[in-house]
């Protein structure tokens, strides 16, 4: 079950801090609920949306996605993707991808503007995650590798938005770093 996380009051948080450290543990100590805090608005055009995923009581799986303004239309980021290790091969990681671009299409329409697209990183040795990318229709973009030696993932929402220069996403995944902080 995806269920999106809106509230710093949420009884998943704990969930999710204990997934973070065991899936990301080098983006420890967790900081979702003062993003929650930041970047939710009541006007419903939110900054940031975090889905997880759930067996039983315990958080198998997020995503988290940032939203930002570009080009007369909504672009969105996903920032972390994972599934715990006991969890994979049961569709999460497919099934939150799938979850971050339908929040996207329907964020836009709190904007009101068109959805542009959804932009990723992924470590290009971690075939899960390009078979992943590459099964949802995702472009695995690989002229241009982050300085983290990652490489970009691009799902164009609008057809004309396919064939965007890898350096254009690099720069607003630069812009999306700046609500971390």
């Amino acid at each position: 079950m995806i269920e999106e996380v809106s509230s710093v009051d949420s009884p998943h948080l704990a969930g999710m801090n204990v997934w973070l450290i065991e899936v990301f543990p080098e983006y420890a100590p967790p900081r979702f609920d003062s993003l929650l805090a930041r970047l939710r608005h009541l006007d419903g055009q939110h900054e940031v949306q975090i889905f997880i995923a759930q067996i039983g009581d315990q958080v198998t799986g997020l995503v988290q996605v940032f939203y930002r303004v570009w080009q007369n239309g909504l672009v969105a980021d996903i920032d972390l993707l994972g599934v715990l290790k006991s969890h994979r091969r049961l569709g999460l990681g497919t099934a939150l991808v799938k979850r971050a671009i339908q929040a996207t299409q329907n964020m836009s329409r709190a904007y009101g503007l068109p959805a542009i697209g959804v932009v990723s990183l992924v470590d290009p040795g971690n075939t899960a995650s390009i078979r992943l990318h590459k099964n949802l229709g995702g472009q695995i973009r690989i002229d241009f590798p982050y300085p983290s030696g990652d490489i970009m993932v691009w799902y164009p929402l609008l057809k004309r938005y396919a064939t965007i220069e890898t350096g254009a996403l690099a720069q607003q995944l630069q812009q999306f770093a700046g609500l971390l902080m």
